[in-house]
């Protein structure tokens, strides 16, 4: 989570962006909001950002965030149907992922990395036998070892052995989400 502020700290050019909607908006808010989201991803990179962290810390009772993959998808197409997709790292800061198969598929989808900060903050308060004395960066470092090698395992199944031939692949298909 520290390298994550690190990050916004650095000599890079870092934006956060909110992913998060109105409910009561309902559905036209939602959509409204995923097209301000592009719009500003793609503001920012024309604007020589390096970094586009998207966020949905700021989720409250009224406000909602909009599924991961989803965000992350529609902003990668905008920004490789304008041609600029490779000017930009894209971060996924997100308590939606809990476990490898959801990193794979931000990562399979474009993400450059990612952030799954409410399995770690669970991982540094949980109690349990199997991790009793051990020190919170241990129990955060135990669940970013399994998520890595969840990963990999993915991604050998895909034949594939290199994270950089993996990212932007689009190896999953969606299914039974509407054309618009």
């Amino acid at each position: 989570l520290g390298q994550l502020e690190r990050l916004k700290d650095s000599i890079l050019s870092v934006a956060e962006l909110d992913i998060c909607y109105d409910v009561e908006k309902g559905e036209e808010g939602f959509r409204l909001r995923l097209e301000e989201l592009t719009k500003e991803a793609l503001h920012e990179v024309r604007n020589a950002l390096s970094v586009l962290i998207l966020s949905d810390r700021l989720v409250i009772n009224d406000r909602s965030a909009i599924p991961s993959i989803l965000y992350m998808r529609t902003i990668q197409l905008a920004l490789n149907n304008k041609g600029i997709s490779l000017r930009v790292s894209i971060v996924i800061d997100s308590g939606e992922i809990k476990n490898s198969h959801q990193l794979a598929v931000l990562m399979a989808f474009g993400a450059s990395a990612v952030c799954p900060y409410l399995v770690l903050e669970l991982a540094r308060n949980r109690i349990s036998d199997e991790v009793e004395g051990q020190g919170l960066d241990q129990k955060e470092q135990r669940i970013i070892k399994a998520m890595e090698s969840g990963l990999l395992k993915v991604m050998a199944k895909r034949g594939i052995s290199v994270l950089r031939s993996y990212k932007g692949s689009e190896l999953f298909t969606i299914i039974g989400l509407a054309k618009e």
